[in-house]
């Protein structure tokens, strides 16, 4: 399942962070998405879930929509 911004919501108003990847994690994500065909470069975001991906790839429990990662 998915961690959305439905999910991320909750959590801070419940006073928590999300859990944040660590920064190879990150950075492995990061090199995916920027060979995948859906990236808009221009703004780094995702065009299918629509994410911008600077911040998507460092949320762990994050996923990408065609489970590339």
């Amino acid at each position: 399942m998915s961690y959305t911004l439905k999910d991320i919501a909750k959590d801070l108003l419940a006073g928590k962070l999300p859990p944040i990847s660590p920064e190879e994690i990150s950075r492995e994500r990061m090199k995916v998405c920027n060979q995948c065909d859906y990236i808009r470069p221009l703004v780094n975001q995702c065009s299918l879930c629509h994410c911008f991906l600077d911040l998507k790839t460092k949320l762990l429990k994050s996923e990408c929509p065609i489970d590339k990662w």
